[in-house]
């Protein structure tokens, strides 16, 4: 029963990765490339999950540890441009990597602490910056408060050492920003009313 779970939400988390790379095609690059890199380092992770059957437990936490810091990072820059202009090159390379360096060290020293912390610093300023123009974009702020909710508690649910449960969770958030990076959603309401997004 615990292999059939564990395989389901590798699976649902493999195919979260392939929607969420889906959903942003018609984005702009600066949006599309974050997250479709954050979906290649969790399809990565469910994959480390299918080789932990064939003899390589360990590996599928030190991924998770790793696409929890550095997806979630490239998740928050990919909806920063969504939201609003996008990061500086040299704050985003700065920010990928550390979130790379935090997600090293919580997987050598085996402290989650150091992923988690990287990917809710990142999170929280995209829910800060989501919730600034909630009422005049509520469906965008919600699908990205959504996203980044679901990548913190699937880092508190791995910190827990429910790896399957946090699978789920990562597959929420990636569906959620994939969704919230489409230019669809909101797009005319929010150049027109939200001032910080720029024109387009």
């Amino acid at each position: 029963m615990a292999f059939a779970f564990d395989s389901l939400s590798a699976l649902l988390l493999f195919c979260a990765s392939i929607v969420a790379w889906w959903l942003s095609a018609a984005c702009r690059a600066s949006v599309r490339i974050p997250i479709r890199f954050a979906a290649i380092l969790f399809a990565a992770l469910a994959a480390a999950c299918a080789l932990g059957w064939f003899g390589f437990p360990a590996l599928a936490r030190v991924v998770a540890l790793i696409a929890l810091s550095l997806g979630g990072t490239a998740l928050a820059l990919g909806l920063f441009a969504a939201l609003a202009r996008p990061v500086p090159p040299m704050a985003a390379a700065l920010g990928l990597m550390l979130a790379l360096f935090a997600g090293l060290a919580a997987a050598l020293a085996a402290i989650p602490a150091y992923a988690l912390g990287a990917a809710m610093l990142a999170l929280s300023l995209l829910a800060a910056m989501s919730l600034s123009g909630f009422f005049l974009a509520p469906l965008r702020a919600s699908l990205v408060l959504g996203a980044g909710c679901s990548l913190i508690a699937g880092g508190l649910t791995l910190m827990g050492g429910a790896l399957s449960i946090s699978l789920l969770f990562f597959a929420a958030g990636l569906i959620a920003a994939g969704r919230a990076s489409q230019p669809g959603v909101e797009a005319r309401r929010q150049r027109e009313e939200w001032p910080v997004i720029s024109a387009r």
